[in-house]
């Protein structure tokens, strides 16, 4: 899965590299809102989920890693 979410950054053009996966995309600037939803809609159609904006606005989303989290859950 992690090689799965590596590919889509790759494909939106996200710089992310592994060992930053823990961190906050937006304290660290490696995203925008836009680019965040496009992410998200990239993931929720690629692996045909919903996440619920429960899910979506809580902070551990706003990383690679807590996306990564939620989606096991799935």
């Amino acid at each position: 899965m992690e090689k799965d979410f590596q590919e889509i950054l790759r494909k939106k053009n996200i710089r992310i590299k592994k060992k930053q996966f823990k961190l906050n995309f937006f304290q660290k600037s490696f995203l925008d809102s836009i680019q965040f939803l496009e992410l998200v809609s990239l993931i929720e159609k690629k692996y045909k989920i919903n996440f619920s904006n429960k899910e979506i606005s809580n902070n551990k989303f706003y990383s690679i890693n807590g996306i990564m989290a939620c989606f096991k859950k799935k």
